[in-house]
């Protein structure tokens, strides 16, 4: 099933089982979404900039980290737009997470829009035709 959530909602503040956080593979969460939740969630900034060091992030994938956690790597540098192949890739990814864990809840954010310059529209299309025939849950949250 997939809902959309209030504009303006916070993906922080959502009791779903797991999160998805937009970042780059070069280790700076400086803006947006990522910037929130480095402030929140040091540890998971640590560990997402160990794995940037380590070449470990490719652009276009999801990766879950913790219980929590799911870093989409939408863009290959921050200051560079967010693709939209990447962002179908990362909506695959998310949805073979989803498939692995029991009874999913997962909220996104509007993956590429916002600070990557993709629309909402493109978005909400895309990850309904992906995420569509889940049995896992998904709230996508538009872009603020």
């Amino acid at each position: 099933m997939i809902t959309v959530a209030p504009p303006g909602s916070s993906i922080f503040l959502s009791t779903t089982s797991m999160i998805v956080i937009p970042v780059n593979c070069v280790g700076v969460m400086g803006a947006g979404l990522a910037k929130e939740y480095a402030n929140r969630y040091p540890e998971g900034l640590e560990a997402y900039r160990k794995a940037c060091k380590l070449h470990s992030l490719i652009p276009g994938h999801a990766y879950r980290y913790g219980r929590r956690t799911i870093f989409a790597t939408t863009k290959d540098h921050w200051g560079n737009p967010s693709k939209i192949e990447w962002v179908r890739g990362c909506l695959w990814d998310i949805l073979a997470i989803s498939a692995l864990a029991d009874d999913a809840w997962i909220d996104i954010p509007a993956l590429g829009c916002g600070l990557g310059g993709l629309s909402w529209d493109w978005f909400k299309g895309a990850a309904r035709s992906t995420l569509g025939a889940s049995e896992a849950n998904f709230v996508l949250h538009p872009p603020h």
